[in-house]
């Protein structure tokens, strides 16, 4: 219990510090699994209450045009998303402050993940047999990773938001999800260098690797065990899923799996977010927000390195670089050891 209290004053620390208390419903502290030694909590949020099978159903079916907010508006004033959200008005998923988004429908590195649940996308992946990345998907070769705990099972949908007017798209199925405890529940007590997702892209999607501005990238992977400067793009924002932005820290705690870095600035919806270093080179994605004075002294947030995700994924898989060239780096290529055997 006196963990738990610790937790939420960091956490509500790291609300204040971002400066993104904003006015309406209170700021929620992440529900709780305490562990011996560590407690950790997911940075994910909820789909929007609009977001039924119905209406999924019914953005599937528009393909890779994806349906607008006026769109999904009128489905749910006719009561498709159920008696209770008739009357709701749909609002922007994710509003952002980038300088990417245009109007052309793209599944883009560092994308908002709307449903299954509200997190944020990391990097492109690719196993075909070109060395570069062509940009269409052909539905088979082309991949964006999240966090595990984002999805909840192989093939299940995943929808986006595609454009800056709103546009949220089924952009792919979960092909495969490496999760450790944290990926049972949404919230747990491990699983650090465990907790990844790869989302098989549908085709004639238009695919951008480049991360969105300011943070760019990525352009090569690291491998090294050294404290460095980090950046990564989220969308988390202080009561869901929200403006996208840039966000930095320092990672000082480097393991084979795992990573964690000390920044003022993880929210709900930041879970999958891809992780740089400051000149660029993908280190990983964003998992949890944690309290871990052994393994992760001084470390507030953790994620899964792009090496361990790559080596899960298997041979062939490459990360797609912002001039779309891959590259591949796994466990192989790293020596910095782990906290124990199986998280981080």
């Amino acid at each position: 219990m006196r963990n738990s209290r610790r937790l939420a004053a960091v956490w509500a620390a790291l609300v204040v510090a971002a400066g993104l208390m904003v006015s309406g419903p209170s700021v929620a502290t992440p529900e709780l699994t305490p562990a011996t030694g560590t407690e950790t909590a997911g940075l994910r949020t909820a789909a929007p209450s609009w977001m039924t099978p119905r209406i999924e159903r019914r953005i599937a079916a528009a393909g890779t045009d994806g349906a607008s907010l006026q769109q999904i508006q009128r489905w749910v004033d006719r009561g498709l998303a159920g008696a209770d959200q008739k009357d709701e008005t749909v609002t922007e998923p994710c509003p952002t402050v980038d300088a990417y988004r245009t109007a052309e429908p793209t599944v883009k590195a560092g994308a908002c993940q709307v449903a299954p649940y509200g997190c944020t996308a990391n990097f492109i992946y690719y196993n075909g047999p070109e060395e570069a990345m062509p940009p269409t998907s052909d539905g088979r070769h082309h991949f964006i990773g999240t966090a595990g705990h984002c999805v909840g099972h192989a093939n299940q949908p995943v929808f986006m938001q595609i454009t800056a007017a709103g546009v949220v798209a089924k952009v792919g199925e979960v092909k495969k999800i490496l999760a450790g405890d944290i990926g049972a529940n949404g919230f747990g007590n491990g699983g650090i260098g465990n907790d990844f997702a790869i989302i098989q892209i549908d085709p004639g999607f238009t695919v951008d690797p480049q991360m969105p501005a300011p943070t760019l990238g990525p352009q090569g992977i690291y491998t090294g065990c050294e404290p460095t400067a980090v950046k990564w793009y989220g969308h988390g924002y202080a009561v869901a899923v929200g403006q996208g932005r840039g966000k930095a820290g320092v990672a000082t705690n480097w393991y084979d799996r795992s990573f964690g870095w000390t920044a003022a600035d993880g929210l709900p919806g930041d879970s999958g977010s891809g992780v740089l270093t400051a000149d660029g080179a993908a280190a990983g994605n964003l998992t949890h927000l944690l309290i871990d004075f052994e393994r992760y002294p001084g470390s507030v947030l953790a994620g899964t390195r792009v090496t361990r995700a790559l080596t899960w994924m298997g041979a062939g898989f490459r990360l797609v670089n912002e001039d779309y060239s891959t590259a591949r780096a796994t466990t192989a290529d790293t020596d910095c050891g782990n906290a124990d055997s199986g998280n981080g």
